[in-house]
């Protein structure tokens, strides 16, 4: 029976293991799982197509303040919610020239992610966004804990081993 448990207990430390070495590859990588998990596919027609680019943005990208190309200003909010933390929220990046398709007919426009919204040529941004700023250090940490962890799981899992085999 122990020796069941301890199979056990090393398959599943195993498992642990790679969930986090897999997750800790990602984040160092820079990858990101699909954003249209929440979206119904295909994207809904617009009632209001057009090109702009964006001047300024809000709340961390969510409203962007938009000259169009036919020299109107008009507003893009790119999440359904006030509080903008939801699946779909779309974010805009000041000096991006946008093709929109938003999913009303007026200023302000509504859209996210799951529109047909995309970038048709950029400026590059003159500054970080709050949202870019000091990112690999983070995903950095973050890598290194993981690391931690599970050198330190081996480490624990090889004391017990050696304690019931009577080497310790």
């Amino acid at each position: 029976m122990a020796v069941l448990f301890r199979l056990w207990s090393m398959s599943f430390l195993a498992r642990v293991a790679a969930v986090i070495a897999l997750t800790t590859a990602g984040l160092l990588t820079g990858f990101q799982p699909a954003a249209h998990a929440s979206c119904a596919m295909p994207p809904p027609e617009s009632p209001a197509v057009f090109t702009g680019t964006v001047e300024s943005t809000e709340r961390d990208g969510l409203v962007a303040h938009v000259r169009t190309d036919d020299g109107r200003q008009v507003d893009v909010v790119g999440t359904p919610s006030e509080s903008g933390v939801t699946s779909v929220d779309r974010t805009f990046t000041k000096g991006v020239r946008y093709e929109f398709h938003p999913l009303n007919a007026s200023s302000p426009y509504q859209d996210n992610i799951c529109t047909r919204t995309h970038a048709v040529d950029s400026a590059p941004p003159t500054a970080p966004t709050p949202s870019t700023a000091g990112g690999p250090g983070v995903k950095v940490a973050i890598g290194i804990g993981g690391a931690l962890v599970v050198l330190g799981g081996g480490f624990i899992v090889g004391m017990r081993i050696r304690r019931h085999a009577g080497r310790g």
